[in-house]
Formats: structure tokens, C-alpha cells, sequence
């Protein structure tokens, strides 16, 4: 049946916004029961911290890790990672990108303090790269920085991660072969 103009309704009508918020309410209520996590992730504390830690150059290694901390929202690593990864690895890249490489960071001897590993700080390294490599026009630094910079920085974050077997998603669920096509024997 079609109404006349005066008689349709917009979508914006004060008539939808007790249902409309039912729903979002039945569907937050779905995604946290199934173990999604509606907390935001803001890796620029620990990241201040982190990075007055190692005395990094404030102009160049810590503005340029301030703002790929945001860049990072541009992919699913705050999603994956805690806010300590994302905040090693942020100062971490910029300081390879100005090559002012932080050895004690690099080799992992702090991550126990952070709670997180190598792999973790890698997968979200390789993210951010992906990032820079294929959407510098999106980002903050992307166009701030040649993109044979970061090539040259993944080739040895790639290096490093074969060297010691790690994998590209730290996260990945650990699936069972089954040889029998799914009958049982």
C-alpha cells in the first residue's frame, strides 16, 4: 500500500529513536556476549612514556610516532594488539625511519615489562607498513617520508621475521587437518 507524500514518514522521525535504540542496544549486547570488547585502545600514553624512556628525539622520532599511533586506526591493529604493542611498535618504526635504531627496543628486552612479545610488536610493524607502502595519501607521515624508506625498513623487519620463524598474524586460530573429509572412522 503507498502513502501519499504528507502521510510518509522520514527516517529521522522522533517516532524511530526508542527502537532504533532498543536495537543498538540488543546488538551491543550480542557482539559483548560473544567476547568483543567495546573498550578504545589509546596507545599515545604508553607511547609518551616509551619513548621518554629511551630518550628518542622529540621533533623527528617522537612526533612521527605520535602520529602514526593515529595513522594506526586506519587498520585493525587496535583491534588485535594492546595499547603497549602499539605504542613499542609506533616508536619503534620511527626511529628505523630516521634511522636512529633503538637496540634495547629492537631486541625485545623490555617487552616483558610491557606485557607483549616480538611477534605481536612484528604483526603490528608489517600493518603499519602495509599502510605507508599502500595508502600513503591516507596518512599523516606517508607522504612525509620516500616510500623506498619504508620498503627498505619492511625488507628488514621481513629478514628478521623469517630468521626467527614468526608468524605474520600472531593471532591466527590453530585449525585441525582432518584427513577423513569430515566422516568419522
Amino acid at each position: 500500500m503507498k502513502l501519499t507524500p504528507a502521510e510518509q514518514v522520514s527516517p529521522d522521525d522522533a517516532m524511530f529513536e526508542m527502537p532504533s535504540k532498543n536495537i543498538i542496544g540488543l546488538e551491543r549486547l550480542m557482539l559483548e556476549s560473544s567476547g568483543f570488547d567495546f573498550r578504545s585502545r589509546y596507545p599515545q600514553k604508553p607511547l609518551l612514556k616509551i619513548a621518554r624512556h629511551y630518550n628518542v628525539d622529540r621533533e623527528t622520532v617522537g612526533k612521527t610516532a605520535y602520529n602514526m599511533s593515529l595513522d594506526m586506526y586506519r587498520t585493525f591493529t587496535p583491534l588485535k594488539q594492546t595499547t603497549s604493542t602499539m605504542a613499542i611498535a609506533c616508536v619503534e618504526l620511527s626511529a628505523r625511519i630516521f634511522e636512529q635504531h633503538i637496540d634495547e627496543l629492537e631486541a625485545g628486552k623490555s617487552y616483558k615489562k610491557w606485557k607483549t612479545t616480538r611477534p605481536e610488536v612484528m604483526e603490528t610493524l608489517l600493518d603499519l607498513l602495509d599502510l605507508y607502502t599502500h595508502h600513503r595519501n591516507a596518512t599523516l607521515i606517508g607522504q612525509d617520508h620516500a616510500l623506498d624508506t619504508f620498503i627498505a625498513v619492511r625488507i628488514a623487519l621481513n629478514q628478521e621475521a623469517s630468521a626467527n620463524n614468526y608468524p605474520r598474524h600472531t593471532q591466527s586460530p590453530k585449525k585441525k587437518i582432518s584427513s577423513t573429509n569430515g566422516s568419522k572412522t
